[in-house]
């Protein structure tokens, strides 16, 4: 029995000393395989619009110089190739926030882009960052396809709008000014629908006191989910002259437009249209 009792304690401390000389070479080979050189790009923001800057962080255990050159795989391409000049980081800047500039030459079609950033430390190897994909989307959608305006009292007028039927639009904003150049702007605009392509939104602009003697002008912008606007459209406007109507701009199928003189034109941040609009 004490024999038994004798094997049983040596066979234990073998296994514990068995299991501490695993543990050790585990934590021998991390250390040894340990990366010496790191480098993370952040994420951007997706869908981009227009040109934007990548942002990483490239650090070296060891100080070292290092290399860093952007590279982006295109819509439709399979591989990745370098873009703008190489990043030289100098020993003592290791940590330091970096940027590729992302600009038209490489932004040459819309679609999904993929951005890493290769590191190379002085007499050492490459290392790549993580992979980051961007969405680019520049184009707006179509002009909404019309604007109309009925006049219910000096102080109410009804408006009615409808997108076009272009897969792509998600929200309108509408303008109004009193004069006949309507300016695209937040101090102008009086609603904004989030309304897919193809589909019809009325709403009531409500005035007071001296506003109710005044002519008001409607402009709508169409925007997409990335942010695009499209050029804007006007009112449909009804000229009417002895003998002849004229009808500018695309109408409804319930035309409810208001005889004015002229057009309404458009001006501001969304584009411009001078005098009568159109297309």
């Amino acid at each position: 029995m004490l024999n038994r009792r004798k094997n049983i304690a040596k066979n234990g401390k073998n296994a514990l000393m068995h299991l501490i000389l695993i543990g050790s070479l585990a934590f021998v080979t991390t250390k040894a395989y340990a990366a010496s050189t790191i480098v993370r790009l952040s994420e951007p923001k997706s869908p981009a619009t227009s040109t934007f800057d990548l942002v990483f962080v490239a650090m070296d255990t060891e100080d070292r110089d290092m290399q860093a050159e952007c590279e982006v795989k295109k819509p439709g391409s399979s591989s990745f190739s370098p873009f703008g000049p190489v990043i030289s980081i100098p020993s003592g800047k290791s940590g330091d926030s970096e940027i590729c500039p992302v600009d038209a030459s490489v932004l040459d079609s819309e679609g999904t882009y993929t951005f890493k950033v290769k590191v190379t430390p002085e007499s050492g190897s490459s290392v790549d960052s993580n992979e980051v994909t961007v969405e680019y989307d520049s184009e707006g959608p179509d002009k909404p396809k019309y604007i109309e305006k009925e006049k219910v009292n000096d102080c109410v007028n009804k408006i009615k709008v409808k997108t076009a039927d272009d897969g792509e639009t998600a929200s309108v904003k509408v303008y109004a000014d009193d004069d006949k150049e309507v300016d695209i702007d937040d101090s102008h605009r009086i609603e904004t629908e989030s309304m897919g392509p193809n589909e019809t939104f009325e709403f009531e602009h409500i005035v007071s006191g001296d506003d109710c003697d005044k002519d008001w002008y409607y402009a709508v912008v169409a925007f997409d989910d990335a942010g695009n606007a499209s050029n804007p459209r006007a009112e449909t406007v009804t000229t009417y002259t002895e003998g002849e109507t004229k009808t500018e701009e695309e109408t409804a199928e319930e035309t409810g437009a208001i005889p004015v003189e002229g057009g309404a034109g458009l001006t501001g941040e969304a584009g411009t249209a001078e005098g009568e609009a159109g297309e």
